[in-house]
């Protein structure tokens, strides 16, 4: 086999699968039924045999195969075992020998599977801990195959616990069950005491579905510019084909300690552009706030809270842009200066911190906060983006409203309104209005001190799915020093062994990964992966051996 020499004694590659391949040939068509479970192994070869070989399949793990000894782990042995036939494999199978800890199982190894003539290359291990737990580990296969045989190939020997170096095994097997098909073994990254799982993100928005919020372990998710004051926040998050821009206010190593508007965009949330400033104050003290929607090819619309100076109060402007990254006008402008019809106390009105744009079917909606008349949230509406009439009070929540998304069409329509205080939590309403909001719940409260004082929200969505949520939010009551945190609506992963439950608190890498955390760096247990609701089971895994820095990905939706 090519890049694969090892040395097997008196027995010769082409022997072994020679003999096996006429074993299948006497007991069973080549490609037998599909079997699920454990199989029988019927033959069994060492590249040494300190203690015989034949061990490995008897069914009794207190009889162990022992190669020869060595005074040092760099030395390659190996074993080889048959099944009587063809069969789906997915997993193998091995019960180490077991004196308080593992002895004798390799800390590097190769795995290979035989078709009849050939050992194919399935999957190598490097560094494979040694496990204190009494019992099977089970090692899925990358993919299903089609084997009468497996070949393991240490390169590395564990300890036999008394100064020998040894590969040691008390019983060997393989097989196929279909609860592997819904998690596939990726590989290992190396990483130090987590498990990474993909694909585990949320599915198509369901407002019963949003129990489930996991913290990106980047934190802050977006940090400020470097070599100036450091304070970012109201993160506002729009689809663009491909691309996802991020539009946010505030400092940003700035050192004039004037609030401008900056985007950064991002294909995978994995990556983030540099920061490019977007709307700059110009006279004015202030601009931050963004709501930007992308309304149609060549048509996007961004709000956003201005001040001209320290004895003004908030108000809110309104701009257009072709591609969402030039604005007219890109610095504000009392040009840029909505109009207000009908709403009592406009002229006076402090619209700080709230003022969300919406679009549908031709109109504009606009939801506002009034520090000057902080009750409820009122909301107005508008066919240009710039002229509006008041409507009333969508919510009777004293809350700062932070965005407004919506969900599928027609009369099934869904809504999602998210909230702030300035506190430890954000808020959401869920519904089918735009005018009368349920009233609002908490969605997630903050993770440690970094996040305690959360400042804005802005959803990730693209219309059909909530991906997460980015919000601002700082470790000072001050309000002073916020950075941008992200928070994923994910699936519920656990592991569980008889000794340990992993997972009750996760991290995430982006909305579609996991980081799983471990206590310990091997594992035997099982895998249970629920919606993001917390508590529906969508698929639980055969019992399995994790290790740190193992990558999985679940079939699921």
């Amino acid at each position: 086999m090519p890049g694969f020499e090892p040395n097997y004694g008196r027995f010769s590659i082409a022997t072994f699968l020679k003999s096996a391949a006429i074993t299948a040939v006497a007991l069973m068509p080549a490609y037998a039924m599909a079997q699920s479970g454990d199989l029988v192994v019927t033959d069994a070869h060492a590249s040494s045999e300190l203690w015989p070989a034949s061990r490995l399949g008897d069914g009794d793990a207190n009889t162990v195969w022992s190669s020869s000894l060595h005074a040092d782990a760099a030395h390659q042995e190996w074993i080889a075992y048959w099944f009587g036939g063809f069969y789906d494999i997915n997993y193998v199978k091995f019960r180490p020998r077991h004196t308080q800890t593992a002895l004798g199982f390799p800390t590097d190894f190769k795995l290979y599977w035989s078709d009849g003539s050939t050992w194919q290359f399935a999957s190598s291990y490097s560094d494979f801990p040694v496990t204190n737990q009494d019992g099977w580990i089970v090692l899925p296969l990358p993919s299903k195959v089609r084997a009468n045989g497996i070949h393991v190939v240490a390169e590395s020997l564990g300890t036999d616990g008394v100064g020998n170096y040894v590969f040691q095994m008390g019983e060997a097997t393989a097989g196929y069950d279909s609860g592997f098909e819904g998690l596939r073994y990726l590989g290992n990254n190396g990483a130090s005491h987590v498990n990474e799982i993909r694909n585990v993100g949320s599915g198509a928005y369901d407002p019963a579905k949003l129990g489930n919020w996991n913290f990106d372990i980047r934190r802050p998710f977006i940090a400020p510019k470097p070599g100036g004051d450091a304070n970012i926040y109201a993160p506002s998050v729009v689809k663009n084909g491909g691309t996802w821009n991020i539009y946010f206010g505030g400092w940003d190593g700035t050192t004039d300690r004037h609030d401008r508007i900056s985007i950064v965009t991002t294909e995978d949330f994995d990556t983030l552009s540099p920061h490019e400033k977007m709307i700059d104050s110009g006279s004015y003290l202030h601009v931050n706030n963004p709501s930007a929607l992308r309304i149609g090819e060549g048509l996007w619309r961004m709000c956003y809270t201005s001040i001209k100076d320290v004895n003004s109060l908030n108000r809110t402007m309104c701009v257009p842009s072709t591609n969402g990254v030039n604005w007219s006008p890109s610095q504000a402008s009392a040009t840029a200066l909505i109009g207000m019809s009908g709403y009592p106390g406009w002229t006076n009105a402090d619209v700080n911190g709230g003022n969300v744009l919406y679009h549908a079917d031709g109109t504009y909606l606009l939801y506002f906060v009034d520090f000057k008349n902080f009750s409820g949230v009122p909301y107005a509406a508008s066919t240009d983006g710039k002229n509006f009439y008041y409507q009333g009070k969508a919510s009777a929540d004293n809350l700062v409203i932070n965005d407004f998304k919506s969900f599928g069409n027609g009369p099934a329509k869904q809504y999602l309104a998210g909230f702030h205080l300035n506190n430890d939590r954000i808020w959401y309403s869920a519904g089918q209005s735009v005018s009368q909001f349920a009233p609002a719940k908490t969605l997630f409260t903050h993770y440690d001190q970094a996040d305690r004082y959360i400042t804005s929200v802005g959803f990730v969505s693209d219309g059909s799915r909530l991906y997460g949520a980015l919000y601002g939010a700082g470790a000072s009551g001050t309000l002073a020093e916020n950075r941008i945190f992200a928070a994923w609506l994910q699936k519920k992963v656990i592991f569980e062994s008889e000794r340990t439950r992993w997972g009750d608190i996760e991290s995430a890498r982006g909305p579609d990964k996991i980081v799983l955390h471990m206590s310990n760096s091997v594992e035997t247990g099982r895998y249970s992966i629920y919606d993001t609701d917390g508590t529906t089971l969508l698929y639980r895994s055969p019992v399995m051996t994790i290790r740190s820095g193992d990558i999985w990905q679940f079939a699921g939706n």
